[in-house]
């Protein structure tokens, strides 16, 4: 037994881990794991340091979007702690549905994000500090934007960010409430005032040189210039985010600048379209995200000439992404479809799938049942 390292040792170091996350610092949160592994490997036997451990692995996890690679048993596969207990088991009951909630909105399954979260909002009362609760706000503000529920989105960020900018060690967390503001706007047609606030945010990552948020900015300003149709901005962009090596750490940000760039190489007729499309093919198998794996696959059959097969496996995949009610997403992808239809000289089909597409952006906004 001698040779252990002690529980309240680790238990420190998990602290200064969680410190790191919690500030968004994730090269030092990186950095740190190494050690922290070592650690618990070689730690006295101690099932509240391994459930803390956990979670915060976990919660680095979620930072980084790289959620369904390497996980053995996550913390959201486990039942909820019982709250009948002390006031850990409170708050980790807290942690459960609050990751639960975000682990599904990553993966796209919305009801269940939802769900998740409006049980977490209950249970913030759990939580004494007020960086945490400013972290839930942030998290509900994400989903929301993903739903296109903009004022609520605004609402919940505007909560986070009056939190973040009153302590200015969170400079990392006021950069992401600035980007997702820039996002809502986007959705709001409010260009100018969304690159305004990608400037500011440019501004002040570079005062602290962090390539996990450059990467970030890069993307969400390539989104904004594919929104205003300047396709070679937006295309030279995705390009500049993908040439960062700190992107092979952040799976989903990999998957959504791959999805939109060969959006973009298949609206120029680029030869390169069939390699980012294979690309995110292999990427979202790998991390089994089976609505990006629809959505590349789908971007392929669109390259083909026109056949029964194709234009049926088409409608095959357009309706798996109805039956996981991705409403915001249809609503781009079956205009996109329209689009190739009618290119091709198909117009009662690709009139079929306009008028899907104006079903689908009748739940946009709406929420989830």
């Amino acid at each position: 037994m001698s040779g252990l390292i002690a529980s309240q040792e680790v238990g420190n170091m998990l602290n200064s881990w969680n410190l790191a996350i919690q500030k968004g610092d994730l090269s030092a949160a990186i950095e740190m794991q190494d050690d922290i592994d070592r650690a618990i490997d070689l730690m006295e036997e101690n099932q509240d340091i391994l459930l803390y451990y956990q979670l915060l692995s976990f919660r680095l996890k979620l930072k980084l979007q790289n959620i369904s690679r390497n996980l053995d048993k996550p913390f959201f596969q486990r039942n909820a702690p019982d709250e009948k207990e002390e006031k850990t088991n409170k708050l980790m009951s807290y942690y459960f549905y609050f990751y639960n909630g975000i682990y599904h909105d990553y993966l796209q399954d919305y009801d269940k994000a939802l769900s998740y979260f409006r049980i977490a909002e209950k249970k913030l009362a759990y939580v004494d500090d007020e960086i945490e609760k400013a972290e839930f706000h942030y998290k509900i503000a994400v989903l929301f934007y993903d739903l296109k529920m903009t004022f609520l989105s605004k609402y919940h960020a505007q909560i986070a960010c009056d939190t973040f900018n009153a302590h200015e060690t969170y400079i990392k967390r006021q950069i992401n409430c600035r980007m997702l503001h820039a996002l809502n706007l986007i959705d709001q047609f409010e260009y100018d005032k969304a690159r305004a606030l990608f400037s500011e945010a440019e501004n002040m990552i570079e005062s602290i040189n962090d390539n996990h948020l450059i990467i970030h900015l890069y993307y969400n300003m390539g989104f904004l210039e594919s929104k205003k149709e300047n396709l070679e901005e937006a295309s030279a962009l995705f390009r500049r985010t993908l040439s960062y090596k700190e992107i092979e750490n952040q799976d989903l940000l990999k998957l959504r600048c791959l999805y939109e760039l060969s959006r973009i190489e298949i609206s120029s007729k680029s030869k390169d379209a069939i390699e980012w499309i294979d690309l995110g093919i292999s990427l979202s198998e790998q991390v089994n995200h089976n609505v990006f794996q629809i959505k590349f696959k789908l971007l392929k059959e669109l390259l083909y000439e026109k056949n029964q097969s194709q234009l049926n496996n088409i409608n095959n995949l357009c309706l798996e992404l109805e039956e996981k009610r991705i409403w915001v997403d249809l609503e781009e992808i079956l205009v996109d479809v329209a689009k190739y239809l009618e290119g091709r000289g198909l117009l009662k089909q690709s009139l079929n799938y306009y008028k899907r597409a104006l079903l689908a952006s009748q739940y946009v906004g709406k929420g989830v049942n």
